[in-house]
């Protein structure tokens, strides 16, 4: 590694001279590292034996070969992902693999075409090339020249996680290796140029060149966990990714300081804050300690209400997949795991079903339906190339106003209804005897309704033949107590003779009804008065 030589007016020079003959004295980080867990995956052993069998396989330099079984990745995977399944934790340590070796022999690299000087940046372009294609995100059918010899490597890694993975962890995992490219060209301009970032600038490359970004697109892969999509576009989320983040580069930043001022590498956070702030080195230690612990803590708050909103969002069941891995965890809170970190890096945060669905209607509003046109095109937001001919997307019935994608605030569009035939000059899409249903993954046309549908309850819905039972019962009721009503009136009438007066006799009056009563009674009964 060739050393740069810093003048004295420098900052680098500066901040090497004051560091040079000062101790470092770094407090123990366990009180603030104590609730990370401490697991290791029971394959280790085994994964640790597979990998080295393939690392004499396919490193042939010995002293790279020599460096990839030094680092022990296997034992970095199994602590990481404890959890995680044999074939992921093999999958996730050639990946970590090619991290740290891809760009290792330089001089073995390709050569670039002629007219580019950059050669550091054309290197992370065909890698990004290279990477593309491997992870089946790329529109070229023929495998990029690798840019370096051990870029290879990635290819063992991208095989099972897309055999295994859905198209929208792929592009999120890609987008989160863009990032990371991204960073190293930043912090590379940095180091030639024999200069300090500040500490915004370097914290806004760190984040990628950390390449925890891109193991936080790997997370819900790696746990097998299923997260609800809109769970990503959360603040909580995104939170907890970017302190899993500055977490890791804190401490790596410490324990390595020493490290790497013996290389004259004086990019990292403990030269940072010193050239910024003026402190000295136990003063500029403490206050870095002091942010892990801030750190932790509002992890742990974000933490907390991410589970709630998922309980919120879908009750107990989303705060499970949000707590907890399927498989083997028993105890293990996924949220406070290592593993878990998704990435909020992705513009929108569809599910795929409606993503796909944002993407058709993109694309035949662009190119067309039934492929007629004979050029090439682009799917996706990513621009991803296709060959020609169009996408030979059909349809049925589209009405005259359409539902517009999030995200899409051209309401005026039709979305197919006034769409022309290019070749019969047509508009098939507004014939209304082709309208469509579909149900349970099924089509059916209008004619088919028309002739076959019936209305009738749904058994686990409102029930409308209880309502003309109900009515059917009211009205019988109804009459029976009009009945009984009646026929009470009529006795009233026939029984009681007082009935038909007006007013109530009094006095007097009410002896001499009584003394006809009484007459009539002992008439009626043959007895005389």
């Amino acid at each position: 590694m060739s050393v740069v030589t810093h003048t004295q007016e420098t900052p680098v020079a500066q901040i090497a001279a004051l560091i040079h003959g000062q101790s470092l004295r770094l407090p123990s980080l366990q009180p603030v590292l104590s609730n990370w867990p401490t697991l290791l995956s029971p394959h280790y052993a085994e994964l640790k034996k597979k990998v080295g069998m393939k690392i004499d396989e396919w490193i042939s330099d010995e002293r790279v070969r020599r460096k990839a079984q030094i680092i022990d990745l296997p034992l970095f995977s199994s602590i990481w992902y404890p959890h995680a399944t044999l074939d992921r934790l093999e999958m996730i340590t050639w990946y970590s693999m090619w991290i740290f070796l891809w760009d290792d022999v330089i001089e073995d690299s390709a050569t670039p075409a002629s007219g580019i000087t950059d050669k550091v940046s054309w290197i992370h372009h065909q890698a990004l090339k290279y990477m593309e294609y491997h992870l089946g995100l790329s529109s070229s059918l023929e495998e990029p020249i690798p840019p370096t010899k051990y870029c290879t490597l990635f290819r063992y890694a991208a095989e099972p996680f897309r055999k295994a993975s859905s198209l929208l962890q792929r592009i999120r995992f890609y987008e989160e290796l863009k990032v990371y490219m991204d960073g190293c060209e930043v912090e590379q301009e940095f180091v030639r140029a024999g200069e300090l970032p500040s500490w915004r600038e370097y914290w806004s490359h760190r984040l990628g060149t950390s390449s925890v970004h891109t193991y936080s697109a790997l997370g819900e892969y790696m746990s097998g966990g299923n997260i609800p999509p809109e769970m990503f576009d959360t603040p909580e989320l995104k939170e907890l990714w970017v302190g899993i983040n500055r977490h890791i580069v804190t401490v790596n930043d410490l324990i390595s300081f020493k490290k790497e001022v013996e290389k004259s590498s004086f990019h990292s956070l403990v030269p940072i804050v010193m050239n910024e702030t003026g402190a000295n080195l136990d003063t500029v230690v403490d206050s870095l300690v002091d942010t892990l612990r801030n750190i932790g803590d509002s992890m742990n708050r974000a933490g907390d209400r991410l589970i709630a909103l998922a309980e919120n969002s879908h009750g107990a069941q989303g705060r499970q997949n949000m707590e907890q891995a399927p498989g083997d965890i028993g105890e293990e809170p996924l949220i406070s795991r290592t593993d878990y970190r998704p990435s909020c890096n992705l513009h929108d945060f569809l599910g795929e079903k409606q993503q796909l669905q944002m993407h058709i209607w993109k694309y035949v509003r662009r190119y067309g339906f039934f492929g007629r046109l004979n050029t090439n095109t682009t799917w996706g937001d990513w621009d991803m190339g296709l060959s020609a001919p169009a996408l030979d997307i059909s349809a049925f019935c589209l009405p005259p106003v359409a539902d517009v994608p999030a995200g899409e605030s051209n309401v005026s569009v039709t979305c197919g209804h006034n769409w022309q035939d290019p070749l019969t000059k047509n508009y098939p899409l507004r014939n209304t005897s082709k309208t469509t249903f579909a149900s349970g993954n099924r089509t059916f046309t209008l004619d088919y309704i028309l002739a076959n549908g019936i209305c009738q309850p749904i058994s686990d819905k409102y029930q409308w033949g209880f309502s003309y039972l109900q009515l059917y019962i009211v009205i019988n009721v109804v009459l029976l107590w009009s009945t009984g009503i009646f026929l009470l009136w009529l006795k009233a009438q026939f029984n009681l003779p007082l009935a038909q007066y007006d007013r109530v006799p009094r006095e007097l009056e009410c002896m001499l009804h009584m003394s006809r009563e009484l007459q009539r009674h002992f008439k009626k009964s043959g007895v005389e008065s």
